[in-house]
């Protein structure tokens, strides 16, 4: 059972770096908790933070500090500029949080090219727990199924720079993760389904801890009732708090 809910503070636009696009909103619980950062989707090309505040705050309410964060797009900016910058941002939640009401495990949430870079997140032991919905898992296969999304993120590094973007392609390198939370709908159409369970039964090949969840949903849970929904955030909300 979730936590009595509680007064929670909304702190927009705080820089954890020094570019424009470095910025995040922090959702300030009442008393000091473990903490979430969440990582918009968009294609690695579009997006903004404030598409997870509301999700921050409901959670922030129940006693998890939330940070959402902006990151640099492309094509402005190729990979890995948006790895280099959700680090950046997981680097200051750790030493700046407490500010913000985060005492303890620090977690990422991401929903589609978001939970590609949370899922990276999670296997560079960045975070103690990673959280992805509709994940891209390997960027060279999933070039087959949407080039132009993936030659505008990767741009003139072409197939190596698919391979570096690609969690699947760090967890068979490294053997190593955080636990990681798996969620993906059977029907979604933007990002394939294999890309979710390829990951989750690599991990599973080489013992880490993963959990998978399939839904009956599409894209980042499209087509699921509001009660499936709701379900599923609290399943996210007992995974970051555990």
């Amino acid at each position: 059972m979730s936590p009595l809910t509680l007064a929670a503070t909304f702190i927009a636009n705080i820089h954890y770096g020094p570019l424009p696009e470095q910025v995040l909103d922090a959702c300030v619980p009442a008393r000091p908790s473990p903490a979430a950062i969440y990582i918009h989707g968009g294609g690695w090309s579009g997006g903004d933070k404030a598409e997870f505040d509301g999700m921050c705050m409901a959670l922030a309410a129940k006693g998890i500090a939330g940070f959402a964060i902006n990151y640099r797009l492309a094509p402005a900016a190729y990979w890995p500029a948006q790895l280099t910058d959700v680090d950046l941002a997981a680097a200051w939640v750790a030493v700046n949080g407490g500010a913000y009401g985060a005492s303890g495990r620090v977690c990422s949430i991401g929903y589609s090219a978001g939970a590609q870079l949370s899922m990276m997140l999670g296997v560079q032991k960045a975070v103690a727990c990673a959280v992805t919905v509709s994940a891209p898992t390997n960027l060279v296969t999933l070039a087959a199924w949407d080039g132009a999304m993936v030659r505008n993120l990767v741009g003139p590094g072409g197939v190596a720079a698919e391979r570096s973007a690609s969690p699947l392609d760090l967890v068979e390198a490294t053997a190593a993760s955080s636990p990681i939370l798996v969620i993906q709908g059977l029907g979604d159409h933007k990002v394939p389904p294999s890309q979710a369970l390829s990951m989750a039964h690599a991990m599973q090949g080489m013992g880490l801890p993963v959990t998978l969840r399939l839904n009956a949903g599409g894209h980042v849970l499209s087509g699921l009732s509001p009660a499936q929904k709701a379900a599923i955030e609290g399943m996210i909300e007992r995974f970051v708090r555990r």
